[in-house]
């Protein structure tokens, strides 16, 4: 069975290959992805708060450099191994898994 999770992380270079490096590491597959810049709106207050207190930076100029990204995943491991690896990735704020009926 699928997973879908989510993920809220800075926007640099190499960091979604490093997400994606990870689920590879852990055998997963995905199967879908949905990359999303956080510019637009979908970047809570406190998200681009947390990430500007890791960096210690001001809040107001981190908003635009973060991406939100969406990913169905399958895998035999337990997918909260999998959500410990990619939130210890340098620059991931937050990562969860995602109810399918939030997304509607």
């Amino acid at each position: 069975m699928a997973t879908r999770l989510s993920i809220f992380y800075e926007d640099r270079r190499g960091r979604l290959r490093s997400i994606l490096l990870a689920c590879s590491e852990l055998r997963f597959t995905i199967d879908h992805v949905e990359v999303e810049r956080a510019n637009n709106g979908s970047a809570s207050r406190e998200e681009v708060q947390d990430l500007a207190d890791i960096e210690g930076t001001e809040a107001e100029r981190r908003a635009d450099g973060a991406v939100a990204l969406i990913m169905q995943i399958k895998g035999k491991r337990p997918i909260p191994e999998l959500v410990t690896r990619l939130s210890e990735i340098e620059g991931v704020i937050r990562v969860a898994t995602v109810d399918e009926d939030s997304l509607d």
